[in-house]
């Protein structure tokens, strides 16, 4: 599995419509609010880096809110603390 982190700003007040939409897909594994210079970061999971790509353009990119976007790849999971 490949695993993308994407920080997401958007238009101001849309932030709930978005996370609505966002976590209709599956891929979508977790939405977080943030404060500073993106509004959201979102966990996306999918097979393949080509599936994750696709997922991403269409499913988030796409948005009509959104305004822009920084996207994170992980390359490999170091450990998750407690």
């Amino acid at each position: 599995m490949t695993t993308a982190f994407v920080l997401i700003n958007c238009e101001s007040g849309s932030e709930t419509e978005l996370v609505r939409k966002l976590s209709k897909t599956n891929e979508i594994k977790e939405i977080q609010s943030t404060i500073g210079s993106y509004d959201m970061l979102v966990k996306v999971v999918s097979p393949t880096v080509y599936d994750l790509r696709k997922i991403i353009t269409e499913r988030i990119i796409n948005q009509e809110k959104v305004r822009g976007t920084q996207v994170l790849i992980r390359t490999h999971q170091t450990s998750e603390l407690r």
